[in-house]
């Protein structure tokens, strides 16, 4: 039997044009939208956690917690730098404003993920015999929305 897996080869990541301060609830248009096409490389999203709260008092008699609100983590995009590429000239602007977009991430099996970030963080990096890299990190203050993607 084969193992089950999702192929990362065709991964479409795209940030919406225009800032956006509530996620879409119908199908987004795919025309709002800018792909990072074939410049981004990889794709990184750690997940955050909830906050927690020691609540123990005297009478406690192990430590007692209250947790907070979820926090859906960040996300990196890196790969080859290229400025002047649209995608990529939005992300640095959209940190210099601080801007929320919204950001879809669609996988090879046509499942995707749409979220807001707000990027706080952009990097480039290169050394010798290599070609420049771009960082890019967002940190999502929505839900996410997992669906299937339709055309």
């Amino acid at each position: 039997m084969a193992s089950k897996h999702t192929r990362a080869q065709g991964t479409r990541i795209m940030i919406s044009a225009l800032p956006i301060d509530t996620l879409t609830t119908a199908t987004p248009d795919n025309e709002d939208y800018i792909t990072l096409g074939c410049t981004m490389k990889s794709y990184n999203r750690a997940g955050g956690q909830r906050t927690e709260t020691d609540i123990s008092t005297f009478c406690s008699e192990v430590v007692e917690k209250d947790f907070g609100l979820k926090d859906n983590g960040t996300v990196t995009f890196s790969g080859n730098y290229y400025d002047g590429d649209d995608a990529q000239d939005l992300l640095r602007e959209a940190e210099e404003a601080g801007d929320r977009h919204e950001f879809r991430v669609i996988d090879s099996r046509n499942r995707e993920a749409r979220y807001l970030g707000v990027i706080t963080q952009t990097s480039e990096e290169a050394s010798v015999n290599g070609s420049w890299n771009a960082t890019f990190t967002i940190a999502i203050v929505s839900r996410i929305i997992r669906e299937a993607y339709t055309t």
